[in-house]
């Protein structure tokens, strides 16, 4: 397991507010079970001195780090398998819907 350094307070109520919060967003989308693990991914958007966009994306992870690698790549894979699915399965119905020769 990675070594994560001490969080200052503010950074590890950050932490623990986020985790409450996909914790209770979970259970609302109807999770059971205690959360174990979990990868935030997010898109920031910004402009430079000449106000150019600037896009970077950056990855939560619980606590600052502390999550094994391969345990990172099988959520985030896992998660792009499932949403790379369903891509498909909208696409196979959005084509069979516009189609006309039936």
């Amino acid at each position: 397991m990675t070594t994560v350094p001490p969080l200052p307070p503010e950074l590890k109520q950050a932490y623990t507010e986020l985790e409450s919060a996909l914790d209770k967003l979970l259970h609302l989308r109807g999770a059971e079970g205690i959360l174990v693990e979990h990868v935030t991914l997010a898109s920031i958007q910004s402009f430079d001195d000449e106000g150019d966009a600037v896009a970077s994306v950056m990855m939560v992870l619980p606590m600052g780090g502390g999550l094994p690698y391969h345990r990172v790549l099988g959520l985030v894979d896992y998660a792009q398998t499932v949403l790379r699915a369903e891509v498909s399965r909208n696409e196979l119905g959005a084509r069979h819907d516009d189609d006309d020769s039936e």
